[in-house]
């Protein structure tokens, strides 16, 4: 029988699709991808150049070379040598366990024979260790079959991709081979952190046990038969000085031969989620996921794979992942929140421009775009330099050239302080939406607000122009489903039409008046979870998003919930598997794209990564009218004073007084414009 390494629901991304949605299995979108430089060096071996990679899951990989294999697992964890108060080393560290199998006696000329490509291809950001340089390495193609041909006279093996999951390899007796001419040496090294051990022996079982900290590796015994009838030759495992050889019962060697080994690796990362959805003009999707590197995929409306970008970005590395805005042309920016870095990736998935932005405690994480994509406005914190007590901190928004990724203008926009005397935790931009009227509206731990899209055109640094509290106050860790390794991250936990903006708060969708930020409802979210900490609120779901039409969708612990206006129930799509939603986005085509996982981050398991298309009968993607009637107040006026020109933002439109009967209160002595500008005077567009 056929035997192949058991891998479910192990990988970043998983796709499924319900009525009428597409579906797809990211089991079978991996591949063996061919190493032109992004794997260098992975298998710590210099003299020993890696051909062929396969990412099996987060934190565990598999490198082909011409002398053998390499499995590599990684997990990261808090830092046991680092003291208290030490600033000199990192919080946390990861653990890397190396398993070398080589093959001794092999042919010099061996080749690595790449079979069946995929439709799909890779991109890679390395980053340079030491000068923290990012390049980019594009259109690198994967393949679902790679065969180490004449490995030894007349004999090959090959490496396949099981439809349901794993890696099956079969070594290939071809009539004449000499079976005692194939010699595996096995290898173990590891890092030396945390009492990492390994130890390998052959079992009672007749089975070849790889035991490590990170889990045991077991190689069932092999199943051999003749290729062409299927009838088992009793075959089983030598093990001696840590070299494997094949011993096989009486058997003709003028016949094919297939020895069939089981590999079963562990499985135990808890990084296997998907972050975040995103669609374009045209109905593709883009999420990104994963932490060992964070990967940015793109899909076609009918859920085909068609690129992967994998980001220079993980979690063993100390990196606190980000988030992720794609325009309506696909074009994506992603980021790295404590960097901050920030990338521009192509619709074609290679990296535009890489920028490592500076400031001290200045951090990204959500980020908008303007009325028409000609502006990229991020979310975020920022700090004093800790010289004094108190440090203020300051949850922000930065004004971001599209171009190149550097910082055109901030805007201050809620603050907290620490000092001797007590402790409050950072306030951050947690989430962002664009409005109408060319502004902003911001979600921070503690408040909801809105900023005019033109910070500094009447105040350095900006004001906004409301704010108000958002009834949730959140925890710093205001989740349970980003990496457990950072304190928190963006929520995609906001969004707006023109009369309203709607805020997630895990188990209750708010209603607030986009004019004034006064709260009008507030409702249960069906299936939806929180809960309060002593730090503040928890939510376990999130993911908001409107049509054209008015609908509200809110991303639930095991659907998706479709809302009127009025966050009136109208129907709900449950979740395949039951996953739990931590974004959606309005397709063009009337779905609606979920992304989240099965398990939260307190697994020691893997979490089920997922993206499913819900057809929930959406009405068109939600656009925002063009029109910024923003204008400076001025100071306060005598009636001395010469006329006052006010000028708004952006030209065109006719100026309006209602009622006409207003004038100025010249009984007092004093001019102001305080009334016409906060009620009667309008500016219409013509």
């Amino acid at each position: 029988m056929k035997r192949f390494l058991t891998l479910l629901l192990i990988l970043p991304f998983f796709v499924q699709g319900q009525t009428s949605s597409w579906e797809n299995n990211s089991l079978n979108e991996r591949a063996f991808v061919k190493n032109e430089g992004q794997y260098d060096g992975k298998n710590w071996q210099s003299n020993n150049e890696i051909k062929f990679a396969l990412s099996q899951q987060d934190g565990w990989f598999t490198f082909f070379t011409e002398k053998g294999i390499t499995h590599r697992l990684e997990k990261l964890i808090r830092n046991p040598n680092k003291k208290k108060g030490g600033h000199n080393s990192p919080s946390r560290v990861h653990l890397s366990q190396l398993v070398d199998v080589f093959f001794i006696g092999a042919n010099n000329n061996v080749q690595i024979i790449a079979e069946n490509k995929t439709s799909h291809y890779y991109s890679y950001a390395v980053k340079d260790a030491e000068t923290k340089d990012v390049t980019n390495i594009s259109n690198v193609s994967g393949y679902k079959k790679i065969t180490y041909k004449n490995l030894y006279n007349n004999i090959d093996i090959e490496y396949t991709l099981h439809p349901d999951g794993g890696i099956k390899y079969n070594v290939i007796l071809h009539p004449g081979a000499d079976l005692s001419q194939i010699k595996m040496k096995y290898k173990t090294s590891h890092t030396n952190i945390q009492g990492e051990y390994s130890s390998l022996k052959l079992n009672t079982n007749g089975q070849l046990e790889i035991n490590s900290s990170l889990g045991n590796i077991i190689e069932h015994k092999p199943v051999t038969f003749y290729a062409s009838s299927k009838m088992e030759i009793k075959s089983k495992y030598k093990f001696t000085n840590s070299i494997l050889t094949f011993d096989l019962d009486n058997y003709d060697n003028t016949q094919k031969v297939i020895i069939d080994p089981w590999v079963v690796i562990p499985v135990w990362d808890d990084g296997d989620f998907t972050r975040e959805v995103e669609t374009d003009g045209a109905g593709n999707v883009y999420a990104i996921g994963g932490e060992t590197p964070m990967q940015l995929r793109k899909y076609s409306s009918a859920g085909a794979l068609i690129w992967t970008y994998n980001t220079p970005w993980d979690t063993t590395g100390g990196d606190w992942l980000g988030t992720l805005a794609t325009d309506n042309l696909g074009v994506s920016y992603i980021t790295q929140g404590t960097g901050p870095e920030i990338e521009r990736i192509s619709t074609a998935g290679s990296m535009v421009w890489h920028t490592n932005n500076s400031g001290f405690s200045v951090e990204y994480w959500s980020i908008t775009f303007n009325c028409d994509n000609t502006k990229l406005i991020v979310g975020g914190t920022k700090s004093t330099v800790p010289l004094f007590f108190p440090i203020d901190f300051y949850a922000m928004m930065y004004d971001i050239d599209p171009s190149n990724g550097n910082v055109l203008a901030e805007a201050y926009l809620d603050t907290t302080s620490f000092g001797i005397a007590g402790f409050l935790t950072p306030v951050e931009v947690r989430s962002i939406t664009s409005s109408k009227n060319s502004r902003y509206i911001f979600l921070t731990h503690n408040d909801v607000g809105a900023q005019d899209q033109n910070f500094n055109v009447c105040t350095s640094g900006g004001d906004p122009s409301f704010m108000t509290d958002n009834t949730e106050h959140l925890g710093y860790k205001c989740e349970n489903y980003l990496s457990s390794s950072q304190n928190g991250g963006g929520l995609k936990a906001l969004t707006t039409n023109d009369n309203y903006f709607y805020t997630h708060k895990g188990d209750e969708i708010l209603q607030w008046d986009v004019n004034t930020g006064a709260l009008l409802n507030t409702v249960n979210l069906p299936g939806g979870s929180a809960n309060s900490s002593f730090f503040g609120l928890v939510v376990h779901c999130s993911g908001l998003d409107v049509d054209a039409a008015g609908n509200v969708y809110a991303g639930s612990m095991d659907r998706v919930v479709k809302f009127d206006a009025n966050l009136n129930v109208l129907s709900s799509a449950n979740t395949t598997g039951g996953f739990t939603v931590y974004d959606v986005s309005v397709n063009s085509n009337g779905e609606v794209i979920a992304g989240g996982a099965i398990l939260d981050n307190g697994t020691s398991t893997s979490r089920g990564g997922r993206i499913e298309a819900l057809n929930l009968s959406a009405g068109a993607q939600y656009a925002l009218t063009c029109c910024d009637p923003n204008f400076c107040l001025p100071d306060t006026l005598c009636n001395t004073d010469s006329p006052v020109t006010l000028a708004q933002n952006v030209g065109g439109g006719t100026w309006s007084i209602s009622p006409a009967t207003a004038g100025f209160n010249t009984g007092t002595g004093v001019l102001t414009l305080q009334l016409l500008v906060l009620e009667p005077i309008r500016f219409h567009t013509r």
